[in-house]
């Protein structure tokens, strides 16, 4: 049976975009390829093995952590006990990828996939060195994935790589019939307009934008859910600001809590200030459910995820001005259903879990079959 291994950051239980992204590729592959996963521990720890559901996963043995990098093994000797028939590579991740490379040019005959979530945010020394680390992985691989096109033609890492692109995005969970509320009015629910923000609560993530354009509306109010370093500054601002009435922090939201986020509010915003925000996850999940969506117009996933304003609202980064104008025009009965309507269509046509599976099994199957090569055009 043909062998798959995924190399990525961390691994469930640790949430985040490429950890349940990397989780998802190695279930698609279980029962159908052999797969595992190699990851890193968070903080200290020695070298762990265990399974889930199909998947043969390993934390490497870490030494501890230097400038949020942990400082691992080298997962060579793990790679030629599994022996893949290709590696998956989830970047950004240069220490992983200077290690791996060292295995991949031993071993020539090993298929390498490389699927990029972002370009790395760090200060430029610690940049430079890891953009080249990440450039030599990039000319080694045979396909590149991105989430969208969008992000990809805008990458600075991906310039010269774009023939070996193909585009597979990130598979949303469909909720369950019951919680999908199809374009409902949010006049009938509450007197104000109630907007969502979901994720990790830091500077980058532009809530500061939401609170200066809460002071323009006073029809609104925002429910932040999500944990962060950013959260003890925004407190005081929503305090000094004397937004404290309309503005709630729920905190980590996950399960059951989660979808009573959803419930309350009529409207998720993401106002993200870079293209850190590749994807933009949080607006698939919300559009599912039947909820209009606005976010930063960055040049990332975010305006594919809206279609470029037909199935979410988009405004300019760090606008709060735009953002309260959007809310104007949101509170049409008449806008507020279409968009509703043209998200939720355009999330279960092109982000959904089930179809984005058999992308993913398709894309595997046609890797190792030389009667279906393909050009990898997206």
């Amino acid at each position: 049976m043909i062998s798959i291994v995924q190399i990525g950051k961390y691994y469930f239980p640790t949430v985040g975009g490429i950890e349940n992204n990397v989780r998802q590729l190695a279930h698609a592959c279980a029962g159908r390829f052999t797969s595992a996963v190699i990851s890193m521990q968070r903080g200290a720890g020695p070298r762990e093995e265990f399974h889930d559901d199909g998947v043969r996963v390993f934390r490497l043995r870490s030494y501890g952590n230097i400038w949020r990098q942990e400082i691992v093994e080298s997962p060579e000797a793990l790679l030629r006990q599994l022996r893949p028939d290709a590696i998956h590579f989830h970047t950004p991740n240069p220490l992983l990828a200077s290690l791996t490379m060292r295995y991949v040019r031993r071993n020539p005959e090993v298929r390498v996939i490389v699927s990029h979530h972002a370009d790395l945010q760090r200060p430029w020394p610690v940049r430079s060195v890891a953009d080249r680390i990440n450039r030599q992985l990039l000319e080694h691989a045979d396909v590149i994935i991105a989430y969208t096109r969008t992000f990809a033609e805008n990458s600075t890492e991906l310039v010269g790589h774009l023939k070996k692109l193909k585009i597979i995005p990130h598979g949303v969970a469909l909720p369950n019939d019951e919680m999908v509320r199809n374009a409902r009015s949010p006049q009938k629910r509450a007197p104000m307009f109630r907007l969502g923000f979901l994720g990790r609560v830091e500077r980058w993530k532009g809530i500061s934008v939401m609170l200066e354009a809460l002071a323009l509306d006073e029809q609104s109010s925002l429910l932040v859910a999500g944990e962060g370093s950013y959260r003890r500054q925004l407190e005081r601002t929503v305090h000094e600001s004397g937004l404290a009435e309309r503005v709630r922090f729920a905190g980590a939201v996950t399960g059951v809590v989660k979808e009573e986020f959803f419930d309350r509010i009529d409207c998720l915003v993401l106002p993200s200030l870079n293209t850190g925000e590749s994807y933009g996850q949080v607006l698939v999940e919300a559009q599912l459910r039947g909820i209009p969506v606005m976010a930063s117009d960055l040049p990332t996933g975010i305006r594919e995820i809206c279609d470029e304003g037909r199935a979410g609202l988009l405004f300019p980064v760090g606008d709060a001005r735009a953002i309260a104008a959007c809310l104007d025009r949101l509170r049409q009965p008449g806008v507020y259903s279409a968009v509703a309507a043209a998200g939720l269509a355009r999330a279960r046509r092109y982000f959904a879990e089930p179809v984005v599976r058999d992308r993913i099994i398709s894309f595997y199957q046609s890797l190792f079959d030389d009667s279906r090569r393909e050009t990898f055009d997206g």
